[in-house]
């Protein structure tokens, strides 16, 4: 039974992939960093639709398929944001120090002129 369901999954994907991968693509540009994780993440979610979809059950598998895709998309803008996060410096300000004044500065000579 479990080789005939992802044989109906199979064939649902392949169809709503043929119909509607333009909308589909569109929901995932709009959830995703860039282009390339956008089409990654409909393949993703196309594999687990065809893996973990039920033909036989209740849910409709358009918005079965929307939903995986965007937390697909969610999932790899949570993995992009881990990633800068550990490459961001810490960008606090430092403690300023006192400045001399510039009578009591040891580089500062008051110089006078010859006259004659």
């Amino acid at each position: 039974m479990h080789a005939v369901t992802r044989s109906g999954a199979a064939e649902i994907a392949t169809a709503i992939y043929k119909q509607k991968r333009g909308y589909l693509l569109a929901i995932a540009y709009n959830n995703s960093a860039c282009r390339l994780d956008a089409e990654e993440a409909l393949q993703e979610a196309l594999c687990a639709f065809v893996g973990a979809y039920d033909p036989h059950g209740e849910s409709p598998p358009l918005p079965w398929l929307i939903l995986t895709l965007k937390r697909e998309c969610w999932r790899r803008l949570r993995l992009i944001q881990r990633q800068w996060d550990r490459r961001k410096f810490d960008w606090t300000p430092r403690p300023t120090t006192k400045k001399r004044e510039p009578s009591s500065s040891p580089c500062r000579r008051s110089v006078r002129r010859r006259t004659s």
